[in-house]
């Protein structure tokens, strides 16, 4: 049931703090200043038809105001529980007869709220898929890079590298390697770009690491191994095609991608 002196309490909070008498309130509602008092007292609540227009003069929501407070994050099992104590409220108030267009009117109310509600997790998910795409995107680009300092227009892979080429592919595998240890838990309800990511990593590390085995002498940099190092950086581009493949099947799937 919702709870009249909450209720009460909670308006009478809303209207201070919007610095406004109980006569502007009734003033704004068309009613008297005693029909707003004994909302505040909680001996009584406003009419259904008032709730919105009521809600919008306080700055709050139709959920927050039967509830009796503020609410950070609206649930569908909060909403549907606020709605249900409503009607409960309602039915145990009023006829039969305005009971007909108290529920008429709380069912547009629920499908308003509900509607709400979805809207704002759709925008939510939407934005936390953004997210993990443009982190894989980032990782992917670094491993990519990575790719191109290491070979030459033709995609060979280099057998020595010039200083600037040796650091710049240093900082790329640095950049992807930390892009994707922080991504690991975001992508974790997504298995296989999940894992697609994880075969990067490994190979973008693998790579990582046999570069500080490369012989430097006078600013430029030997492959050592350049047999181990060719399959290496070959199988990173690989596994950068593979992911990319499979991040845009994801963005086509959730929609940021036609």
């Amino acid at each position: 049931m919702v709870d009249n002196q909450k209720v009460g309490k909670f308006i009478l909070e809303c209207r201070k703090e919007k610095n406004m008498t109980q006569q502007q309130i009734a003033d704004n509602l068309f009613l008297t200043r005693k029909a707003v008092s004994k909302w505040e007292r909680g001996l009584s609540l406003p009419d259904i038809g008032q709730l919105e227009p009521l809600a919008e003069l306080l700055g709050i929501s139709v959920a927050e105001l039967l509830k009796g407070e503020k609410i950070d994050d609206i649930e569908d099992v909060e909403v549907d529980c606020i709605i249900t104590d409503t009607v409960e409220t309602f039915l145990f108030t009023a006829n039969k007869k305005s009971n007909i267009k108290i529920l008429l009117t709380l069912l547009l109310c629920l499908l308003v709220v509900t509607g709400i509600v979805v809207y704002y997790s759709f925008c939510r998910m939407q934005n936390d898929y953004m997210d993990i795409c443009q982190s894989v995107i980032y990782g992917e680009e670094n491993a990519m890079q990575l790719f191109e300092c290491v070979t030459d227009v033709d995609r060979n892979v280099l057998h020595i590298l010039t200083e600037d080429e040796y650091k710049d592919a240093l900082f790329y595998a640095g950049g992807s390697l930390k892009t994707f240890g922080t991504t690991d838990s975001v992508i974790e309800k997504y298995p296989e770009m999940k894992n697609k990511s994880e075969e990067l990593y490994a190979d973008v590390e693998t790579v990582y690491n046999e570069m500080y085995e490369f012989d430097g002498y006078e600013g430029t940099y030997y492959v050592k191994d350049y047999d181990s190092f060719c399959k290496t950086v070959n199988e990173l581009y690989d596994s950068c095609l593979a992911l990319r493949e499979v991040r845009r099947d994801f963005e086509r799937e959730v929609g940021l991608r036609d």
